[in-house]
């Protein structure tokens, strides 16, 4: 149902509801997807594995599929029903983290990590397209802020119920789940949160889909049929704006997702929290400050926008760079757990500001026949360069540069060191070009 009073977007109502559908998908792929961050130390131990191989596990075996399948599933949201696709994407993914908890070896839980991977291609390019479609674009920002808190949220919950879940089943050696059999502590983590999935996969059935909007059309106002080819030549012609939101975004979610996979083990080894200590102070840290970035980027970028400043979008990314790079930089080194905490509360914040903007600035220019596709090509960027190689960056200089499982720290100092300054440059060159591009799409909006 449509509202002709509201330019042809669905009624408040359904589009809030379908967005609470959407996030509460969202909150979940992160608890699925960061439960293993609590897991350093028992995987480590079981399967005799080093800090970079379970880098791998965290990043890329997840990164993998995620990226590469996102492209063929960012042409299907361009032209297929999208909640049919995140329904089936939603059953895959938590099938998957339940059979996390089956791995006896390294290479089987990489393989279980690679299909929640490729479940959870499904679901952001599926939302992105069904948001630019229920929400006007002056609310758009603030809808893609809300649902991005999902994220935060999700992130925030694994750690802190998962290291309630963690603790609670340490307790014993072993556990026995009926009709499956025995299980390590860790294992039984995987099965325990793997399973209400299921449920939400049924909830994203009841979900009304929006009618298509910003569609290109022909002289006698028939939708255009766009070729793969021609959604390849627009992205490239417009590089220079696309590129800042692509890549210079995903070398931030690489430095934001190195600290994410690393801080609880950082916590522990440095500060000697434990397991349930780490999951619950790190949780509680992202949920309520990563939670205060998405909504106050989004609420920065609104407000500018109401001033006149329609390149909104792009300068609360360049601030919230600017403001991440000393809290990253000097938090690892401080000489207590508050102080660290203190300054990893400042760059979850500014880091979060970016996730709340970043896909409200690639719709805001994105014709909708390419906004799956286009999205795709984002998630493959931030999946491959962000969560791929950003937990490895860490990993690879504590095991090959410093050699030195206490030298972590160190480690994530440096990689702030190597990320966050270059990123900040390239953001301040890319504003000019994002401004051309703006005035160019008042064509087709």
């Amino acid at each position: 149902m449509t509202d002709s009073s509201n330019g042809g977007y669905p009624r408040p109502r359904q589009a809030w509801s379908m967005l609470a559908a959407l996030f509460l998908a969202y909150t979940l792929s992160f608890v699925d997807r960061q439960i293993i961050t609590l897991l350093v130390g028992p995987i480590r131990a079981d399967l005799g594995i080093s800090d970079f191989q379970f880098s791998l596990l965290h990043g890329f075996a997840f990164a993998l599929f995620f990226a590469v399948l996102g492209l063929p599933v960012g042409r299907l949201v361009d032209h297929r029903s999208r909640r049919h696709i995140v329904a089936w994407g939603i059953a895959i993914w938590s099938a998957m983290t339940a059979l996390c908890g089956l791995a006896t070896s390294f290479w089987q839980l990489f393989l279980a990590r690679m299909g929640v991977g490729v479940g959870e291609a499904t679901l952001s390019p599926a939302a992105y397209s069904m948001l630019s479609d229920a929400f006007p674009p002056q609310q758009l920002t603030r809808a893609v802020a809300v649902y991005s808190t999902g994220g935060t949220l999700g992130t925030g919950l694994a750690l802190i119920i998962g290291g309630a879940v963690v603790q609670l089943v340490s307790a014993a050696s072993s556990i026995d789940i009926p009709l499956l059999g025995t299980f390590k502590p860790w294992q039984a983590s995987f099965l325990i949160v793997g399973i209400p999935g299921l449920l939400v996969a049924g909830l994203m059935l009841t979900v009304i889909e929006p009618n298509r909007q910003g569609v290109l059309r022909d002289t006698s106002d028939v939708p255009i049929e766009l070729p793969v080819g021609k959604v390849v030549k627009y992205l490239w012609e417009h590089r220079a704006s696309y590129g800042a939101l692509f890549i210079v975004t995903s070398l931030m979610t690489a430095l934001s997702s190195g600290f994410i996979m690393w801080y609880p083990t950082f916590l522990i080894r440095i500060h000697d929290f434990s397991m349930a200590e780490a999951g619950y102070s790190f949780g509680m840290l992202f949920l309520v400050f990563g939670t205060v970035g998405v909504l106050l980027g989004g609420w920065l970028a609104t407000a500018l926008m109401a001033r006149g400043y329609a390149d909104a979008h792009l300068r609360v990314i360049v601030l919230a760079a600017s403001l991440a790079l000393i809290p990253y930089l000097v938090g690892p080194l401080m000489p207590n757990a508050a102080l660290a905490l203190g300054f990893m509360a400042a760059a979850i914040t500014a880091t979060q500001m970016i996730a709340a903007v970043c896909v409200a600035a690639i719709a805001t220019i994105t014709p909708n026949q390419m906004r799956g596709q286009a999205s795709a090509v984002f998630i493959l960027a931030i999946n491959f360069i962000g969560f791929g190689l950003g937990p490895s960056i860490i990993a690879f200089a504590t095991d090959f540069i410093f050699a030195d499982d206490m030298a972590l720290p160190r480690s994530m100092s440096l990689a702030a060191l190597l990320i966050a300054p270059a990123s900040i440059v390239l953001y301040w060159r890319s504003l000019p070009h994002y401004r051309r591009h703006l005035a160019q799409s008042e064509a087709w909006r």
